[in-house]
């Protein structure tokens, strides 16, 4: 009884806390059926997590500190719900985040807020992320995303920062501007001065991870049929082979949605540009996607096709530095089921033609790395809760 009641005491206690610190706990479980084939002759079946929505779990919370100022925290941790494997992070912006350590790879922020809007610190989305994801028909998830955006960062294999930063600071307008919104952020990679390193290694340089973007818009508060978006990034990364800095990787992208009401239109165009490096000049990529989304029964259709190419370039000695124009094409279909408000079922299919050596992922969690040139094929049949 004694023990019993000593229990209760502790609950009450926590529920007490729990509503004054106004914490909520959240979640998405996404697990499916992925199959994916490139040529010639390779393929695999598995059973995969957030192919559609990273499966994660989170804590946020907030505090009215009075005056019309707010704190805020928002952690959240992705893992993979096919073998509860966690994701640990990236401390740098230069090496990728990994698996087998449960870590807030998604987001790790503390906030200020009041009517100027929100001030940020820690982990957080790529403001050019965000600007990608507005304006895909499938979200930039699922291995029917218009990724051919990513392959001009997967052709510099330097993508860490592309999607989420750590040590950032960031700024968020306020609402209530008439349906315009905004966001910036700079982050550091916080790396070691390169007169102390050994150049045959591939420890970053000083200055390397160092990140500055921002994301705008208007969507008429979600109201009205059309919304609009551009945004912008520019992360350092250096080549340690005799110290020479460059190729710093630029990004923008501008995108524009609208929508009939029987049928919602997407249109998305991209820009990237590596830095001068001591093995190539200046390159240069661009791409661009449109796409539609049409409800259907108790689901959404959604298709797209999307385009990319590389520009030859140029070594230093000004010799070519591909042996073409890599380039590549896709073509994208998918319906997604509402069960209810929190789960769905969801199906979608991917197909790309590369050529010239260009290196792109299909998209989604599994198809993440590129093929070489040739076709590929993905699937993906999946079941998404969230709570």
């Amino acid at each position: 009884m004694k023990k019993t009641l000593i229990a209760i005491a502790a609950l009450a206690a926590f529920s007490v806390s729990y509503a004054q610190s106004s914490v909520t706990l959240f979640g998405v479980i996404d697990t499916g059926i992925t199959y994916g084939s490139a040529s010639p002759g390779s393929n695999l079946w598995q059973l995969s997590s957030g192919e559609w929505s990273g499966s994660r779990i989170g804590f946020r919370g907030r505090e009215d500190l009075g005056g019309g100022l707010a704190a805020g925290f928002h952690l959240e941790a992705g893992f993979d719900s096919d073998s509860g494997v966690g994701k640990s992070t990236s401390e740098n912006n230069v090496t990728k985040a990994g698996g087998d350590g449960i870590g807030f790879n998604r987001r790790a922020t503390i906030s200020l807020m009041g009517s100027w809007g929100e001030l940020r610190l820690g982990r957080d989305k790529n403001p050019l992320y965000d600007g990608f994801n507005d304006f895909d028909p499938f979200g930039g998830d699922t291995v029917a995303a218009a990724y051919m955006w990513q392959a001009g960062r997967e052709m510099y294999n330097n993508t860490t920062a592309v999607k989420r930063v750590s040590n950032s600071i960031g700024y968020l307008l306020p609402k209530g501007l008439g349906g315009f919104y905004g966001r910036a952020m700079v982050a550091t990679g916080e790396n070691s001065d390169p007169s102390n390193l050994n150049a045959t290694t591939n420890t970053a340089y000083k200055g390397d991870g160092d990140y500055a973007g921002f994301y705008a818009g208007y969507d008429n508060n979600g109201k009205g049929p059309f919304t609009a978006g551009v945004s912008y990034g520019k992360t350092q990364y250096g080549y340690n082979i005799a110290k020479t800095k460059g190729g710093n990787l630029t990004n923008w992208q501008i995108g524009a949605t609208y929508d009939f009401g029987v049928v919602k239109l997407w249109g998305l165009y991209s820009n990237d540009t590596v830095g001068q490096s001591v093995a190539h000049q200046e390159l240069n990529g661009n791409g661009w996607s449109l796409g539609l989304t049409a409800p259907m029964g108790s689901g959404n259709l959604a298709a797209s096709y999307s385009t990319y190419k590389w520009d030859a370039g140029y070594t230093q000695a000004g010799k070519p530095f591909y042996a073409g124009t890599p380039n590549g094409d896709k073509y994208s279909v998918g319906y997604f089921y509402s069960m209810s408000k929190r789960t769905w079922l969801y199906g979608a299919l991917g197909y790309i033609n590369v050529k010239d050596g260009l290196n792109t992922p299909l998209g989604g969690s599994t198809f993440n790395t590129g093929f070489t040139s040739g076709n590929s094929t993905g699937v993906d049949l999946g079941i998404r809760h969230s709570f």
